[in-house]
């Protein structure tokens, strides 16, 4: 993969743009075909540049631009499903790679929302319902996630509490420099980020899958783009020298985002860590829970007998990290 950096700051209008395009394609209003697949290959090529020139996507793209040449709506709005959210996700990665890390951040959240509104679009076509015109109207991303939470369990998507749960956690990142926060290096809150989409666009393309859509053949091919992006490129970004994300940070930020409210064991801690993309020694982060539990700068209080331990936040986050200024 190359070390230069594409100037494409600006570029990311003509993709949005031509992404609208296909959904409205997709939704039977009329777009020139020729035209939006020109659109297709540009954008393709230009997130290639942006990815090193490395990126693979071209031939995972090229039947469905032949399709949508042939008038297949149904092929056009799969495409959109499989890179609507890989257009924030390369840009969550282009901007960690110039060190943009706050512009990194938001991209992650603006991911978040365009897979909350890929799935009640979704919703709203399986079952002709409008709930994402009414859910729209509100601007709270906690009450939209809830909403979709609930939708999901309604209709029994076993994993719907595990996806809206990443889905906050990526898109609550985007506010922890409140004036009475303490974030950790804006380089790690970055990563941290982007460790938490690769799982976040599987539970979306299962979810959508079970909503109906028609994406298993090519499913393990778009999942497997993503990877394989997320491992080299993010290999370019943090050399191992440069950056090292620790137990003490990481647990830190769980309980940031309320994760000890109802108090956790040490597998329930390891599990989640698991979940993130961060596979330490068990022995290690319980020495980083009990660093925590202890002493001034304690946020957590430690419970039940040696084996058994829980561990509960001793103050709301909130209150934590207002006292610490």
């Amino acid at each position: 993969m190359s070390g230069e950096i594409p100037e494409l700051i600006g570029k990311e209008k003509e993709h949005y743009s031509t992404l609208k395009d296909l959904y409205a394609y997709s939704c039977g209003e009329e777009r020139p075909e020729n035209k939006l697949c020109s659109g297709l290959k540009d954008t393709i090529s230009d997130w290639d540049k942006m990815m090193g020139g490395r990126s693979g996507l071209h031939a995972f793209v090229e039947p469905y631009i032949q399709a949508i040449r042939g008038a297949d709506r149904e092929k056009a709005r799969n495409l959109y499903l499989f890179i609507s959210p890989t257009f924030f996700y390369i840009h969550i990665l282009y901007e960690m790679r110039r060190r943009a890390w706050r512009f990194a951040v938001t991209c992650g959240g603006i991911f978040s929302e365009r897979i909350v509104e890929n799935l009640f679009r979704a919703i709203d076509r399986k079952d002709s319902l409008t709930i994402w015109e009414e859910i729209s109207k509100d601007r709270s991303f906690e009450n939209r996630s809830n909403r979709l939470r609930s939708e999901l369990e309604q209709r029994h998507f076993q994993e719907a509490d595990s996806l809206v749960s990443f889905l906050k956690s990526i898109y609550l990142r985007r506010s922890h420099s409140g004036p009475h926060d303490v974030p950790p290096p804006e380089p790690v809150e970055a990563a941290m980020s982007q460790r938490i989409c690769l799982p976040v666009y599987v539970e979306y393309l299962k979810c959508l899958i079970f909503l109906g859509n028609a994406l298993s053949s090519d499913f393990p091919r778009f999942v497997s783009f993503f990877h394989d992006l997320a491992e080299t490129h993010v290999a370019l970004i943090f050399p191992e020298e440069e950056v090292t994300t620790t137990p003490k940070e990481v647990t830190k930020d769980l309980y940031r985002q309320g994760f000890f409210k109802e108090g956790k064991s040490l597998k329930e801690v390891m599990l989640r860590l698991g979940e993130l993309g961060f596979h330490w020694d068990a022995s290690r982060v319980a020495h980083e829970l009990e660093y925590w539990s202890k002493g001034k700068r304690a946020f957590l209080t430690r419970g039940g007998k040696r084996g058994f331990f829980r561990y509960f936040e001793r103050y709301p986050p909130e209150e934590f990290f207002r006292m610490t200024i």
